[in-house]
């Protein structure tokens, strides 16, 4: 379960990710089809670079606690996803560095709202009173810091996949999986989980199966905490970070096998088609939406006739 990075990227071809089965079946197989099949280039998207920077910093802070290192400072972890996103927004095309507000972005807009996010993620108490994500974190003991699993969950189909932030155990013995986001809201974000049920249960049935956890043998030792912290601070009235936590259960392996199967149907019959309805759907977001959308260049008609 614990391969390296260089072996979990390897190792990723041939596996169902969350964001795979998301893609094809809440959002746009045909994005899918064009990034994951053809391997069309795909530049940095703004966001992802948020998203990649802010969890390297934390990884980076993570790790030295389970080395018994000397912790990051929050500055520290600042320069480190700066450098970061500064190697890497140079690549992003014009048009998909626009904010909600239509005004174009810059390295220094993303680099602010990483380090919003992080500010957010290391100091910024919860607004039921509870403690700031990283001082939560303080209490419990990390197993495990970005492990990857990938194994067979349906017979016939590809096995699922993907990388868990992080392995921790309560004080009483309780593992608790964590899942590090990043928002600009709360919107997909409420307090029961119901949107993120599906991560929840591929990566408690990793842990449940895996060697490495013998004495983990239910899902109901399990709890999945989705750690977000907002990429802005704003007032203090502004709710700048949340935790939401879900306990998979043995009904959403059930439900997870058949999305499974409807997306091993979806890419044996070839039945990719775009999606202009989904959220998603926007030049900041999708990195093929100009050619797809308005220069038809990638559209369905013209890769398949």
């Amino acid at each position: 379960m614990t391969a390296i990075k260089s072996e979990a990227v390897t190792s990723r071809a041939g596996a169902h990710h969350q964001s795979s089965i998301e893609t094809i079946l809440d959002g746009c197989s045909w994005q899918y089809y064009l990034n994951n099949v053809l391997n069309v280039p795909t530049p940095p998207r703004p966001y992802s670079l948020i998203g990649t920077s802010f969890h390297s910093a934390i990884e980076l802070h993570e790790i030295a606690r389970m080395e018994g290192r000397e912790l990051p400072t929050l500055d520290q972890m600042f320069n480190h996803s700066e450098e970061l996103i500064r190697a890497e927004a140079d690549g992003v095309p014009e048009h998909m560095m626009i904010g909600k507000d239509g005004e174009p972005w810059t390295a220094e807009d993303l680099v602010s709202m990483c380090h919003h996010a992080l500010r957010n993620w290391y100091s910024a108490p919860l607004k039921d009173g509870g403690k700031s994500h990283r001082d939560w974190l303080l209490e419990l003991t990390p197993i495990a810091i970005e492990p990857y699993f990938k194994l067979n969950l349906v017979d016939g189909a590809d096995p699922i996949g993907g990388w868990i932030d992080g392995v921790y155990k309560q004080n009483d013995g309780k593992i608790i999986l964590v899942d590090q986001k990043t928002a600009g809201d709360f919107g997909r974000w409420t307090h029961d989980g119901a949107n993120h049920r599906y991560q929840a249960t591929m990566y408690g049935v990793a842990l449940v199966l895996s060697e490495e956890f013998p004495d983990v043998t239910r899902l109901e030792d399990i709890q999945m905490h989705y750690l977000v912290s907002r990429t802005r601070t704003g007032t203090t009235a502004l709710e700048r970070a949340r935790r939401v936590i879900v306990q998979p259960e043995m009904d959403d392996v059930a439900l997870l096998g058949d999305r499974i199967r409807q997306v091993e149907w979806v890419i044996k019959e070839n039945a990719f088609e775009p999606n202009p309805t989904w959220v998603l759907c926007k030049a900041k977001f999708c990195p093929f939406y100009n050619e797809c959308q308005i220069t038809g260049e990638l559209s369905k008609k013209v890769i398949l006739p």
